[in-house]
């Protein structure tokens, strides 16, 4: 017989409306009611999204604890999916989705000594490909969503199997987290956006009903039915209703995610369907939505990873949970979205203020340098930290100041290097802009403006640049009357089914003739001066002055432009003022590859994309047709919003817009407030799935200063040309007594790959481990180096110690 499974839970926003202390007020009075109703009503059940919130009631709530802990243990209370934050899954990386489930359930171990297996992502809309890899590889069983699910698809019951080819039993929300509501004089939050049935016998029959028309196996299968919503307050009644329910032949049951799918995993009936791929994307405007915390995100996220690295092969033993709470709480979907309101984006701000002093802080303690005053050059600096694992060549010193001349590094893999050992290019500043730069990589030309008119890449000799649809690097300005959430049109109707599903319309720069009713754009730059800045035969520094308006809508920038013959890359620095209201900005980046598969960087891997934009990590790439040509890559620091269109690759920098039809959210047009952008192109022969996520990486993982060079280490290396597709996503220090060092590596190229990684002289043994770290192998003997083949897509978790623990 089936079983409808009742699931009383509230969605709790750390930030939205309200500021996080408004919504924790209330989450104390809802904790404290569902603790009351479990006392009272031996069937009831309750479940707790972020250990966050746990944590916060924990120490707040002492005298709580042992009525947490209780439930807990009689499988009434539970917490999914245990994370610290229920984060949005497409702008952090992949690093931050494993520390949130880490430092969650690590708590969850401690306090309340159990481990979600659910992940429940209820609202956040974007589903990466690799989450079945990383959800089996965090000890979960079970996935549920609610928005993105892919039109053609719409299952509520199926199997998800990722890149990898990692499966996880996965649950669409067909009808929102909000099912059901019982008799109740509370109040629900946010009503305008929630879809509730009430408890009649009838009306749970027709949601029922609904579901299992989204169910292969129909009313065979159980059901899982949600009460809950948005700040829900526990019914009382829920209990009593249910029995009467009951008594009316409807098979209700208090339960919980992980009795819901043994259930389901135990049941006879249709094999349930298997699904490939992503759920992407959709509510695309919150991309670009407030993009001062994304660009606080990636780089705080990037300098906290390379601070990681640098302490482990130090040996500095340094708990970066403190920092990593701050910035996993950043995380929640709706902040790093952007769709708040002021009181909540300008703490969202300050927290990052807080969290870079926190970082320059601990830099200063691991590499011994005042990172502050060796920003400003007021402190001196003996050398250089690269996080990447792998060999790179940096800039110090661009050559954008005034007497300034830019300076190259050569750093070796997870290396230190003094600072004495940059070379300065021949050269000077000043003089007219040439006609073209020719490197090892490309031969650039330029028109009067500054703009690359033309861009060879040297082996293949394919032309990599169009004018169309715009200059190529100009920033062009379009009419936006959407909100935080959705770009042209607003408001969101984020309760309706069309919400719940991938939205994946084309974005073209030309919406529409000049001979349209509406305007629509674009509106191009006027480039008012070209300065260079540095000139010769090795580096070409120069800027563009410009501003793009309509009417009163208007943003003035700056833009440098830094070419190198030892890099492959060519890089922009834009800084520019917004003026006005309810528009955005986009870098368009036009080429001839109109028939190319245009290419994301997503966590831990890389997929190829259709229509409409979509969240990048740190490349988008385009190139000829069957990606095995020449192509251009468009790096990234954070402005993730990316659409291909016609050949064109177009980075949205910048919206201005707001929801004040909900709350306060006049911060959100930050008119008037300085930002800069880094972003870089990359032209390949192709194929360059490799060479582009070693670009990616190395274009953003930050050098770290030090005071004290330790030059000649061996630390983690891949090694051999087989290895080039394997990126150490993550090194520290593990937490356990034998001071073991935790070691992470991700294909990312979809392809078997033979690696041998150079070890430290010290390192004696090494031992396998899940994504959290926690050893699942025995511990074995290795010496000089460890070899093995990751297979495509993998993420494999070793563990490396120097001796057998003591007796």
């Amino acid at each position: 017989m089936r079983t409808l499974h009742l699931l009383p839970t509230f969605h709790h926003d750390i930030a939205y409306l309200r500021r996080c202390d408004e919504y924790l007020a209330d989450c104390e009075k809802i904790i404290d009611e569902a603790l009351r109703i479990l006392t009272a009503e031996p069937d009831y059940t309750f479940m707790i999204e972020q250990v966050y919130l746990l944590d916060w009631y924990w120490e707040k709530r002492p005298d709580r604890r042992s009525a947490l802990k209780r439930f807990y243990d009689a499988g009434r209370l539970t917490v999914a999916p245990g994370m610290w934050t229920v984060p949005d899954l497409n702008l952090p990386d992949g690093e931050s989705l494993l520390r949130q489930v880490r430092i969650g359930k690590a708590w969850i171990a401690e306090k309340l000594g159990g481990e979600p297996r659910v992940c429940w992502i209820a609202d956040c809309w974007g589903h990466p490909p690799q989450m079945p890899q990383l959800a089996r590889e965090s000890g979960y069983s079970g996935y549920v969503f609610w928005r993105c699910m892919r039109p053609e698809v719409q299952q509520a019951d199926f199997v998800w199997r990722g890149l990898d080819g990692s499966e996880v039993p996965a649950r669409w929300l067909a009808r929102g987290y909000a099912n059901l509501r019982f008799p109740t004089g509370a109040a629900a939050i946010n009503a305008e956006e929630l879809r509730f049935s009430n408890t009649s016998a009838g009306s749970l029959a027709e949601l029922v009903a609904q579901l299992d028309s989204y169910s292969a196996r129909g009313a065979e299968s159980d059901q899982l039915v949600c009460n809950g919503g948005d700040m829900a307050f526990p019914q009382a009644s829920g209990p009593a209703v249910a029995g009467k329910l009951r008594e009316a032949g409807l098979p209700v049951k208090f339960s919980s995610l992980e009795a819901f799918f043994e259930a389901r995993a135990t049941a006879g009936g249709a094999a349930l369907p298997v699904v490939e791929g992503e759920f992407n994307s959709a509510l695309t405007g919150a991309f670009t939505s407030n993009i001062r915390l994304k660009l606080a995100n990636r780089a705080c996220t990037e300098r906290l990873l390379a601070l990681e690295k640098l302490a482990a092969l130090r040996g500095r033993k340094t708990d970066f949970d403190p920092l990593w709470k701050l910035l996993l709480k950043q995380q929640f979907h709706d902040t790093i979205c952007g769709t708040i309101a002021d009181g909540a984006l300008q703490d969202a701000l300050d927290e990052f203020a807080g969290l870079e002093r926190g970082l320059a802080g601990m830099e200063s303690r691991i590499g011994g340098v005042d990172a502050e005053a060796a920003a400003g050059g007021g402190a001196a600096v003996a050398g250089w930290f690269n996080g990447c694992s792998f060999a790179r060549t940096a800039w110090i010193g661009d050559g954008s100041g005034d007497g300034a001349r830019p300076a190259l590094l050569e750093l070796p893999a997870h290396g230190e290097v003094a600072a004495g050992a940059a070379t300065s290019p021949a050269g000077g500043p000043g003089g007219r802009l040439p006609e073209e730069f020719v490197t090892p990589h490309y031969r650039a030309r330029f028109d009067p403006h500054g703009y690359i008119a033309s861009l060879i890449e040297a082996q293949s000799g394919v032309e990599c640049v169009s004018s169309r649809p715009g200059p190529f690097g100009s920033i062009a300005m379009v009419p936006d009357s959407g909100d935080l959430w959705l770009n042209h049109e607003g408001p969101l109707n984020g309760g309706g089914f069309e919400s719940s599903l991938t939205q994946n319309k084309p974005d073209p720069l030309e919406r529409g003739s000049r001979d349209d009713i509406v305007t629509c754009g674009p509106f191009r730059p006027a480039i008012t001066e070209v300065r260079v800045l540095f000139a010769g035969p090795e580096a070409l520094v120069f800027e563009q002055r410009g501003r793009v308006v309509f009417w009163r809508q208007s943003a003035e920038f700056v833009t440098t432009v830094r070419l190198c013959a030892a890099l492959p890359r060519i890089e922009y620095r834009t800084r520019l003022v917004p003026r006005g209201k309810n528009f955005r900005l986009r870098a368009v980046f036009g080429t001839p590859f109109t028939e190319g598969e245009a290419r994301f960087e997503v966590p831990f891997g890389v997929v190829g994309r259709g229509p409409g934009e979509h969240a990048a990590q740190r490349f988008v790439d385009l190139g000829m047709p069957g990606g095995n040509g020449a192509g251009l890559a468009v790096l990234n620091r954070g402005t993730a919003g990316h659409a291909v269109d016609d050949g064109a690759i177009l980075m949205s920098l910048f919206r201005s817009v707001a929801m004040d039809y909900k709350a306060p959210s006049e911060l959100s047009y930050a008119d008037g407030v300085s930002h800069e952008f880094n972003y870089a192109v990359q032209a390949h022969a192709g194929p360059a799935t490799a060479e582009l996520v070693r670009a990616g990486a190395d274009f953003n993982s930050p050098l770290l200063p030090l005071a004290r060079v330790q030059e000649n280490r061996d630390g983690f290396v891949p090694e051999g040309a087989d290895s080039a597709s394997v990126q150490v996503t993550s090194l520290c220090l593990a937490d356990d007594p034998a001071g073991s060092v935790a070691v992470r590596l991700v294909e990312m190229a979809g392809t078997d790959a033979g690696v041998r990684l150079r070890l430290p002289g010290k390192i004696g043994q090494w031992a396998t481990a899940d994504a959290l770290g926690r050893r699942t192998g025995e511990w074995k003997e290795v010496a000089g180096a460890w070899t093995g083949r990751v297979s495509g897509h993998r993420i494999l978790t070793l563990l490396f110690r120097s001796t057998h623990p003591s007796a």
